[in-house]
């Protein structure tokens, strides 16, 4: 038996996810690795409804300020490049480079073969395999958890960073148990679940919703219509 990459949806990226083999409709890639127990959502699932394990994020990692710094050179390495690309065409250009590079290492945690080691060249990863993972828990963690400081009769709000990503794949698709809880424990997420087959308005109109909930109305329809489509 082997293990396939289901087509799903990470906010503002195409990505994909490993799951089982078994029991699955149409994929668009493949790729090798050893079976494990499965989990599969009961039916019928609403959309948007989470496929989560039962863990709790690790709030403490073992990583060294060693592996952070290069974890972040990556990031930054990545976020020139991209950057590059994305404002060729000489117009003003806004992006999150960090945000997507943690969005793709969550995909990273389903990817084998080429998929994986493209995505590993293209964020310049300090660090491969479920080390990655604790690494951007780590630096995510930091992150967060940073209070900008104020003078003592400054009454303004503190700055405040929250980085919101999202996985979202197809409902009823048995996605590997060592996928959700590497999910649960590096990024206190899961894989959100909508029915992309046969419901894609649906599905659009739901992550949309999602996306203006986590951006306080800041970012409206980011998917437009007709971007996804049933098969």
């Amino acid at each position: 038996m082997k293990n396939l990459l289901v087509p799903t949806l990470l906010v503002a990226l195409f990505a994909t996810a490993c799951g089982d083999s078994s029991d699955t409709g149409d994929t668009t890639t493949t790729a090798a690795g050893q079976p494990t127990t499965t989990t599969q959502p009961a039916a019928p699932v609403q959309q948007g409804e989470l496929a989560r394990a039962d863990v709790d994020r690790a709030t403490e990692t073992d990583a060294t300020s060693d592996e952070l710094a290069a974890l972040v050179g990556g990031d930054a390495q990545f976020a020139f490049e991209l950057f590059r690309l994305l404002a060729a065409d000489g117009k003003n250009t806004l992006l999150s480079p960090y945000s997507i590079a943690a969005a793709l290492t969550m995909t990273y945690a389903g990817a084998r073969g080429d998929t994986a080691s493209q995505i590993e060249q293209a964020l310049h990863f300090a660090a491969t395999g479920d080390r990655i993972h604790t690494l951007r828990n780590e630096l995510d963690l930091q992150v967060s958890t940073v209070e900008e400081p104020q003078l003592p009769d400054d009454d303004r709000e503190p700055f405040t960073i929250r980085v919101a990503n999202s996985l979202w794949g197809q409902t009823g698709y048995p996605f590997l148990e060592e996928f959700l809880v590497l999910l649960a424990e590096n990024y206190d997420a899961g894989m959100n679940l909508v029915d992309f087959a046969t419901a894609a308005e649906e599905a659009r109109v739901t992550i949309n919703s999602w996306v203006e909930e986590q951006t306080e109305g800041r970012i409206v329809d980011l998917i437009p219509q007709g971007i996804i489509r049933s098969k």
